[in-house]
């Protein structure tokens, strides 16, 4: 179900101070962003702040023991990333189906600008394989 906007018009309000328009306002505005979230259009970056970050790489021979190619992006959201999670990950070469499960270990650096957001550890993967992988910075 989606929610119909209704504005309040000043017009109706018969008798009302002078400061009644500028209320009347800044509750429409409001009123249009509820709305807006309701039906659906939630967006990262235009009105969440967040970054959507997709890469490949492949992983050295040594990813068993630890090894690790380090990936980084400059992050340009509003506020401060609080969590980096995986929204999507295919094995491309060779290609296979992905049978483990992944975490992602993630560090961000505000002292420079714009911040980044630096990537140490994929967990589950194989070995001297090509991934792509789409992260969500919140």
């Amino acid at each position: 179900m989606k929610l119909t906007p209704r504005r309040i018009n000043v017009e109706d309000l018969k008798g009302a101070p002078n400061w009644a328009p500028a209320l009347v306002n800044s509750i429409n505005l409001s009123q249009e962003d509820v709305v807006a979230t309701v039906n659906g259009k939630l967006e990262i970056g235009p009105n969440v702040s967040g970054q959507i970050y997709s890469v490949s790489f492949t992983t050295p021979s040594t990813y068993s023991t630890g090894g690790f190619p380090a990936l980084s992006f400059n992050f340009t959201g509003q506020i401060r990333p609080q969590v980096l999670l995986i929204g999507s990950i295919t094995q491309t070469k060779p290609s296979a189906p992905i049978l483990t499960s992944q975490s992602v270990q993630w560090s961000y650096n505000s002292n420079v600008s714009p911040g980044q957001v630096r990537i140490t550890y994929v967990s589950g993967l194989l070995p001297a394989t090509t991934y792509s992988i789409t992260f969500l910075a919140l």
